[in-house]
């Protein structure tokens, strides 16, 4: 008995829930965790935001920001037509 993926994450998530350690049948054997493993999206998702919940999230970011001169805030907040995206152009 060949069991495709789907059905191979359903049957150890079954045994899991049951509390069976181990499986062995019709071909297939296997040995469970205590704990089912966190899928690669999971992974990559808490690798691209990683948030600590006892720490307020700033609302804005200013690293660095305070310590520029006026004149060095307006620099970097102005926009260049030049270097902006022809997309948004309609000429």
């Amino acid at each position: 008995m060949a069991l495709n993926p789907k059905e191979l994450k359903a049957l150890a998530k079954a045994c899991r829930d049951a509390g069976i350690k181990s499986y062995k049948a019709d071909g297939v054997e296997f040995t469970l965790t205590e704990d089912a493993p966190q899928s690669p999206y999971k992974k990559r998702k808490a690798k691209a935001s990683p948030i600590d919940p006892n720490v307020a999230p700033d609302l804005v970011d200013t690293d660095g920001w305070d310590t520029l001169s006026e004149e060095q805030k307006l620099f970097y907040s102005s926009h260049d037509p030049l270097f902006e995206s022809p997309e948004g152009d309609k000429h």
